[in-house]
């Protein structure tokens, strides 16, 4: 039996209470757990997907997602606009899906699907951490791997395409390939590559060149790596890292008009750290980011960072894992059979990356969530998580007692200067979920109270936890505390981007209205609306169109016949361009382009094309359509045609119509997709078949959509029996008739006999 257990602290006054009992596992019992928690963290991954069903996340996705296309050989083109460099090691993974199915909807499904994969493959990865690296048990392995894997983080990252999807398992990746490198054989040779890897996958792994390298070296020096297998991943590490950054200076060549250098370079970077001011901001945004990994871990973070320091810095500390060892021990100082170098390893490059994103938002805050940024970091907390629940189980009261009052002290300490220095209500509160997944249960509709309502939660939860831990002793109650806590917290960041989801997309039926016009390439305004988004938007969901960008702040204009940009543009309609379509869908009026973006077509034979099928609408639009364009074959499709019908006086009367556009000269643009007076409408008129009663208000549904010549549409049409000052209908009878028009210029067609029937008012 393997168990995890205290070192008696041999100091006057130590507590000698007994640790919590780890649970009794063999070999099979830990695969059996490891297979089960494996497949409940994939179910969890795809449900927290399923409702996801396109991107949200500007230019991050689209840079990862057109990057796979570039690899795959998929699509007709996807330039980017001015936008930072994104890297090519997560879309590399992506890309065989991406040319597998050929559709968007299939490609983000299946995108979907492979980032379960990665993230649930975090169970495993950590359970081989602790268990070869850490030396702990086998059941205490498996209760901090499982904890460490639905970290918020983890939760959160599944349903975005992003690099994290391939961080997260990545990163314990690089733990054990180097812990392998100890060793001889194939796989001695995957600490170079995975080093490579992680550069690939996001440039905050930059100092990860150099720190592998070291560690490389200091292992071949102190002969815990052979030399022939250090030198032999340092070649790899070089060979692949030189890879990865000319590759990804091919697709910026392919991709990105303008490349925007956030981070800055040497110049930037000396100006930060030898300026007071520059030092200030460096100083509060190293405190913001810890103060989000403590406080955004219950305290966790804080207590397995430090019990693994203290394990690396104990020299009695054996290099080679003993069969069965005891595991990472909490005690202040005690022995810890851990892989040391591998440890150095995670450490030092979890340093790296802390120093790379603090210099990074020191110069860069633009949004709130920058002040405490979380999502680079977030990159080791299933780790520490991991780590700290491994300190805890193994910790008898007393020093459980301690490593609270270490713990708050870190959080509260960060916090009260978080508080002093930073407004958590800066920049409008702006808080991009997904940057922040730790704490953004806590910004709410108040953002100025988040610092102090995150640490409130943070310190809360420590109590609870290490309360559970002493008064239980039990560890696996620890599980249902911690789980619940990570996958509630993780799921802030899921719902917000569904909810983001709901409103950007809300009416967007662009692809199928956009293909009937068959454009082969469009040129995007990317200062059309704010963010961007129709730079990512249209070309994913249009892969068989080539999609290039221009910014007129560079004086630059649209090379492609059609051209996509704010639909009230006056130099397009000086040139002569003609508007196709108006998109004013959710995220036209969440980006500040009330009036929408439009379609528009240049003068050439593609606007003549159109313009002889009747697909363009008129110029001067929003106007009246031209009298070929109104016309209409309308009928009812529930049997209510020449019958008489009875309603309550004020009432409503529910009816389908069936509805085709037989006239020519122009599209409708359907109320159900532009919105105005201009938009065109199913109408239904309402005249007294009595003398002396009064004419009924207009009343009807929406076309939806853009209808062009010769197409057909079913849509529900609402009566409602009140006349013109919206006052319920005098009782009598009315003649009833369907037809579709504009409010302004008012017109509707006029009803057949097949959408008449008679609306017979009663007494109510």
């Amino acid at each position: 039996m393997s168990e995890v257990r205290a070192v008696e602290d041999d100091r006057p006054g130590a507590g000698t209470t007994p640790p919590l009992p780890a649970a009794d596992l063999g070999p099979r019992g830990l695969a059996v757990g490891v297979v089960a928690a494996t497949v409940a963290a994939l179910v969890l991954h795809l449900v927290a997907s399923a409702r996801v069903g396109a991107p949200t996340v500007v230019f991050d996705e689209t840079g990862y997602l057109g990057n796979a296309r570039w690899l795959a050989g998929a699509g007709a083109g996807w330039e980017m606009p001015t936008a930072p460099r994104y890297a090519l090691g997560y879309p590399l993974v992506i890309a065989p899906v991406t040319r597998a199915f050929t559709s968007a909807g299939a490609q983000w499904r299946a995108v979907m699907v492979v980032n379960a994969v990665l993230l649930a493959s975090v169970v495993p990865l950590l359970v081989l951490v602790a268990r070869r690296v850490l030396g702990a048990g086998r059941g205490a392995a498996l209760l901090a791997a499982g904890i460490g894997a639905v970290a918020p983080a983890v939760v959160a990252a599944g349903s975005s395409a992003i690099a994290e999807d391939l961080v997260l398992p990545l990163v314990p990746a690089s733990v054990l390939a180097l812990h392998a490198a100890r060793r001889t054989g194939p796989a001695a040779y995957l600490f170079g590559p995975a080093v490579a890897l992680l550069y690939a996958t996001h440039p905050r792994f930059t100092g990860a060149l150099v720190v592998g390298l070291v560690v490389l070296a200091v292992g071949a020096r102190t002969r815990v790596v052979a030399p022939r297998v250090a030198a032999g991943n340092a070649v790899l590490l070089g060979a692949g890292s030189a890879t990865a950054w000319l590759a990804t200076r091919a697709v910026e060549r392919a991709r990105w008009t303008h490349v925007e250098r956030l981070e800055g370079g040497a110049t930037e970077l000396r100006e930060l750290v030898t300026s007071p001011s520059g030092l200030g901001e460096v100083a509060a945004t190293a405190v913001g980011q810890a103060w989000y990994l403590a406080a955004g871990s219950l305290g966790l973070a804080v207590v397995g960072g430090a019990g693994l320091v203290l394990a690396l810095r104990r020299r009695a500390a054996s290099d080679a894992r003993p069969a069965g060892g005891p595991g990472l021990q909490a005690g202040i100082g005690a022995a810890a059979p851990v892989d040391r170098l591998a440890l150095a390893w995670l450490l030092a490059l979890a340093g790296a990356v802390f120093a790379t994103s603090v210099a990074f938002f020191a110069q860069n805050q633009f949004r709130a969530d920058h002040l405490v940024y979380g999502r680079h970091n977030d990159s080791f907390t299933p780790l520490w998580l991991m780590a700290g629940v491994l300190v805890v189980v193994a910790a008898d009261r007393r020093r459980l007692l301690r490593l609270g009052a270490l713990a708050a002290a870190v959080v509260g300490g960060l916090a009260a200067v978080l508080l002093l220095v930073r407004d958590a209500g800066a920049y409008d509160g702006q808080y991009s979920a997904f940057a922040v997944p730790a704490v953004i249960r806590y910004v709410g509709d108040d953002p100025a109270g988040t610092f102090w309502r995150a640490t409130l939660a943070g310190l809360v939860g420590l109590v609870v936890v290490l309360g559970v831990a002493a008064v239980a002793r039990r560890p696996l109650l620890l599980a249902p505390v911690l789980v619940a806590w990570a996958v509630w917290a993780g799921f802030g960041t899921v719902s917000a981007t569904t909810s983001f989801e709901d409103t950007i997309y809300e009416g967007w039926d662009v692809p199928a209205d956009v293909r009937r016009l068959e454009p082969e390439a469009v040129s995007i305004d990317v200062r059309a609306v704010d963010g961007a988004f129709p730079a990512l938007s249209w070309p994913w969901a249009l892969p068989d169109v080539a999609f290039t960008t221009y910014d007129p702040a560079f004086g630059e204009g649209p090379d492609a016949p059609f051209v996509l940009t704010r639909s009230d543009d006056a130099g397009l309609a000086a040139e002569g361009a003609r508007l196709a379509l108006v998109d004013q869908s959710g995220y036209t009026t969440f980006w500040g382009a009330e009036a929408g973006v439009g379609l528009w077509v240049r003068p050439g034979p593609d606007q003549d094309r159109l313009a002889e099928d009747g697909l363009l609408l008129p110029a001067g639009f929003p106007t009246g359509l031209p009298e070929a364009a109104r016309s209409a074959d309308v009928a009812l499709v529930r049997g209510e045609a020449g019958t008489k019908v009875e309603v309550a006086p004020g009432g409503t009367v529910e009816v389908g119509v069936r509805v085709r556009h037989t006239g020519g000269g122009s599209p409708w643009p359907g109320r159900g997709a532009y919105g105005g007076p201009a938009g065109v409408r199913i109408v239904a008129t309402v005249d007294p078949l009595d003398p002396g009663d009064p004419v009924g208000a207009r009343s009807g549904g929406d076309v939806p959509g853009w209808v062009v010549p010769g197409e057909a549409f079913t849509a529900p049409a609402s009566v409602v029996a009140v006349d013109a000052r919206l006052q319920p209908l005098a009782p009598g009878r009315y003649r009833v008739g369907l037809g579709v028009g504009q409010d302004d210029p008012g017109w509707v067609t006029a009803p057949g006999p097949d959408a008449t029937f008679t609306l017979v008012v009663t007494e109510g």
